[in-house]
């Protein structure tokens, strides 16, 4: 994707992005944590723009971190990776809800995160959201 075209489709504070290579627009089946309890917009949000937006506490992210999968918004293939996930943040975020859908290639670019990283065990996906997409329009909640 060339900067003129993500200029565009990713939220301005993006201006640093670079996909790594073999993102792609790909549908694929992931369960998705939404931690606030919705299944709304909001809840698919990256790191980077949970941060900058103010919606958690955690100050341990790095802002000028060049890790893509750090703009992205997580999701995972596996049910035993994303009930994981669940356990850890319920801890914290009781009201917390699981999501299985699409990463709807409209939304934006995916990647598995083992390919670029071949070290990952999980089902770990990378999504990489467009500013004006509704990417929830795609999910229905699951209990789990």
């Amino acid at each position: 994707m060339n900067n003129e075209r993500a200029e565009k489709v990713f939220p301005n504070f993006f201006s640093n992005l670079k996909l790594p290579e073999g993102a792609k627009l790909e549908n694929i089946n992931v369960y998705r944590l939404c931690i606030w309890g919705k299944i709304d917009r909001e809840a698919f949000y990256g790191t980077y723009e949970v941060q900058i937006k103010g919606l958690t506490s955690n100050k341990s992210f790095n802002s000028n971190s060049d890790d893509p999968g750090d703009y992205s918004t997580s999701c995972y293939e596996k049910e035993k990776d994303i009930k994981r996930r669940k356990k850890t943040f319920s801890r914290h975020h009781p009201e917390v809800k699981v999501a299985y859908g699409i990463t709807e290639s409209s939304c934006g670019p995916c990647q598995r995160t083992k390919e670029r990283e071949p070290n990952k065990k999980d089902s770990h996906v990378d999504w990489w959201i467009y500013e004006n997409s509704n990417p929830q329009d795609y999910f229905k909640e699951v209990e789990l």
